[in-house]
């Protein structure tokens, strides 16, 4: 069976009901073996998001009929999810960085008496309710660290070439400590409002300061995984539990009725697929309402009185389902298909960006970069001009110190000089070392 999240209360041999995530009470006893090998494992990625249900899965915090409760419960990474506001007007990039210790399980499990006494009376939900439908077989210690970047603007080219620079800073060592630096240059050269907000989650780690800013954020995430392991492992927490069905104990009767059981699960499966539905479609009426008030000019002609309306009156609605959801999850005969109206009015469409004529790239080999006191680079004289003047984005690479050449100064640019390019393309300055 797939893991799942540690909750409060959760331990080896306690009971667990999935559909609500509760931990309840033991419901096995057996002998708990503790792991000798301090390995882990370590899954260090960065993802762009194209929609929410990638984002609920990206986080485990999605719900599907296999079981999966994540969804309905309250629970602080549930909130984090939402918390961006996800859009399909923005473009959203994932670091995900989540670490499993080795694994302290349980071996041999058995019922407790007064658990097979309720079976053997037959009295099935009652066993459900003391003991849920699974147990907790095992316990994964690790901790997890996610950042959203939310990157909006009215030019698709802009932020496609802020999103390449936030990429290239995770997966290129050292380049994010310019990561502020481009990240503010490419907003103060930008033609379409270009932002970016950062969304963090921290579970467990050694490191518990808040995060100020990208470049802070991403040095974070590289150092992640070692902040829970070695003399650094007591700040590891209770991540994961391996769950384990009654089904594969020797039990004197069934320990459910699985058609209530299966129509419960298959109920908040749909219901969650309708509440993202919801959720995205009042983001992105929030998007257009902002977008408007900040004279953006990004979509056609609208009456935001209407749309405002529409959007209070799905906010209800989204109240309802979820409320809805939580009493399907305590009594399975309250399930049934949810649904909401949709606005009265097609939502606007965004006007089209206007095409932006190419020129040639500038001739700035042989040109000056001076560095910084705070760790990051910027262009000085004509390059900082010319770059910022043009919308263009820069991030700089250390040339070998072996190569010949006066330090400081840019030996090649990729693109090439004399290269066609538009507004918000990244430019690569090359440039040589100290000998």
């Amino acid at each position: 069976m797939q893991e799942r999240f540690f909750s409060p209360g959760m331990d080896v041999g306690i009971g667990v009901n999935l559909l609500t995530g509760e931990a309840l009470v033991q419901g096995v006893t057996g002998t708990v073996t503790t792991p000798d090998a301090a390995g882990q494992n370590i899954q260090s990625r960065i993802i762009r998001i194209d929609d929410i249900s990638s984002l609920h899965t990206a986080l485990g915090v999605d719900v599907s009929a296999d079981g999966s409760y994540m969804g309905f419960s309250a629970s602080a990474k549930m909130d984090y999810a939402d918390s961006c506001g996800f859009n399909e007007h923005s473009i959203y990039l994932l670091v995900s960085v989540v670490v499993t210790n080795s694994l302290t399980r349980m071996d041999s499990p058995v019922l407790i008496p007064e658990a097979t006494l309720l079976l053997q009376n037959q009295k099935a939900d009652r066993f459900r309710q003391r003991f849920g439908d699974v147990f907790v077989a095992g316990i994964h210690t690790g901790g997890e660290y996610f950042a959203i970047f939310q990157i909006t603007g009215t030019d698709e080219s802009e932020k496609e070439s802020l999103s390449t620079v936030v990429s290239a800073s995770f997966s290129t060592i050292g380049a994010s400590a310019d990561l502020n630096v481009a990240i503010n240059k490419a907003k103060e050269s930008s033609h379409s409002h270009l932002d970016m907000r950062v969304f963090t989650f921290q579970n467990g780690g050694a490191d518990t300061t808040q995060d100020q800013d990208p470049g802070q954020i991403m040095a974070k995430a590289r150092g992640f995984a070692p902040s829970l392991t070695g003399a650094n492992s007591h700040f590891a927490v209770a991540y994961s539990i391996l769950p384990e069905s009654y089904l594969t104990l020797n039990l004197p009767g069934d320990a459910a009725n699985p058609i209530d059981i299966e129509n419960q699960k298959e109920m908040l499966a749909a219901n969650f697929k309708t509440r993202n539905e919801l959720m995205l479609l009042i983001n992105n009426i929030d998007y257009i309402l902002l977008s408007q008030a900040q004279n953006h000019n990004e979509f056609e002609p609208f009456d935001s009185d209407a749309l405002t309306a529409d959007r209070n009156r799905l906010a209800g609605e989204f109240d309802r389902i979820t409320s809805e959801a939580s009493a399907c999850m305590r009594d399975a005969t309250t399930c049934h298909l949810a649904s909401f109206h949709p606005p009265s009015k097609p939502l606007p469409k965004r006007l089209p960006t206007q095409p932006v004529a190419p020129f040639p790239l500038p001739n700035w080999t042989n040109l000056f970069v001076r560095f910084v006191t705070d760790g990051g680079t910027e262009q000085d004289g004509t390059v900082h001009v010319s770059a910022t003047s043009l919308g263009l984005l820069t991030q700089v690479v250390t040339l070998p110190p072996t190569v010949v050449g006066n330090p400081g100064n840019i030996q090649k640019t990729e693109p090439a000089p004399g290269t066609m390019v538009v507004p918000g393309t990244l430019v690569t300055l090359f440039i040589f070392g100290d000998n």
